[in-house]
């Protein structure tokens, strides 16, 4: 299954790169500290992306319908995202007082993968199986192999090139038709 809207595909990678953005940003913060040269460097590489998905999307569009399409899945979009939002609401909340601090990062990561498993279904897209699946795998192994987990950005790392290549990947290949 994959989207037969390219607006679909384009409004996600939209997505993708912003909050892959966050995730970078993060990565480089703690990484790097405030780093002018760091900052600017992914910023700009943020615009391009960006501005790549919006060209694209305008481009590739052949569902004159996007609106109405988006409209009849809207009520399911928010209602995902809202349970996702309070999910990882409750675990920053929650885990610092059961002395599981160190495990907020990884839940996270977990949390915004398997958002994407519904999102697949209802937008026809199926590179959000991938991408759930890479960002679960992150969340399960980050601290089986971070040597300085926690306190490692690694997961930052990781979830932000999954959601930009995700986002690279969805822009440059055509969705295939059912």
């Amino acid at each position: 299954m994959s989207s037969k809207h390219p607006d679909s595909r384009a409004f996600a990678a939209l997505f993708m790169t912003f909050f892959g953005a966050i995730w970078l940003l993060s990565w480089c913060l703690r990484t790097f500290g405030p780093s002018a040269e760091t900052l600017i460097a992914l910023l700009t590489a943020s615009i391009v992306l960006g501005v790549a998905a919006r060209y694209l999307k305008n481009s590739r569009s052949t569902d004159p319908d996007w609106v109405t399409y988006f409209k009849k899945y809207r009520r399911s979009f928010y209602l995902i995202n809202v349970v996702q939002w309070m999910m990882i609401v409750a675990v920053v909340v929650i885990f610092p007082k059961l002395g599981y601090s160190e495990w907020i990062e990884a839940s996270i990561i977990c949390i915004v993968g398997l958002h994407f498993f519904p999102l697949a279904h209802i937008f026809e897209i199926s590179q959000f199986y991938m991408t759930e699946g890479f960002m679960v795998l992150v969340a399960i192994f980050l601290p089986l192999i971070s040597t300085t987990w926690p306190g490692s950005a690694l997961g930052s790392l990781g979830a932000g090139i999954i959601l930009w290549v995700s986002s690279i990947y969805m822009l440059a290949n055509k969705p295939d038709s059912n």
